[in-house]
């Protein structure tokens, strides 16, 4: 009989541990989802031209062409953010994507960045970072 209690105990808790936590996922899952949601953002209009920028944007846009990975994860986050460019989370991808290839970083970065945009805006980012791997392996 006391076994029977214990057992009938542990159950108990057991079932209320699970259950908790099922409550913690789902109270969490919103708060993720508006996390990806607040880093997708991006899609405003707005431009933050800085008088140096043109130039760092410049400066950037080469050595991306020149396969400087730290380059195109920096111009990727220029295109995201909206830094000095127009923001464009496809850009943003397509570059992340030519990244992705030698930084898992970048590959992190990508996956954040595609959370973002749906199947036809990751299709258009694909197709645009084949076009970008031909002219950076053509310098």
């Amino acid at each position: 009989m006391v076994t029977a209690a214990r057992s009938h105990r542990s159950i108990a808790v057991s079932l209320r541990r699970f259950l908790g936590a099922s409550v913690l996922v789902l109270a969490l899952l919103p708060a993720t989802v508006n996390a990806a949601a607040q880093s997708c953002g991006t899609k405003a209009s707005a431009v933050s031209v800085v008088p140096d920028a043109v130039a760092h944007d410049k400066m950037t846009i080469s050595a991306a062409l020149s396969a400087s990975v730290p380059a195109q994860v920096e111009l990727a986050n220029l295109y995201r953010r909206g830094h000095g460019v127009t923001p464009d989370l496809v850009q943003a991808y397509a570059w992340l994507n030519v990244a992705a290839a030698k930084s898992t970083v970048a590959a992190d970065l990508r996956e954040e960045v595609a959370t973002c945009l749906d199947l036809q805006e990751r299709l258009q980012g694909q197709l645009l970072s084949v076009q970008l791997l031909t002219r950076v392996g053509a310098r």
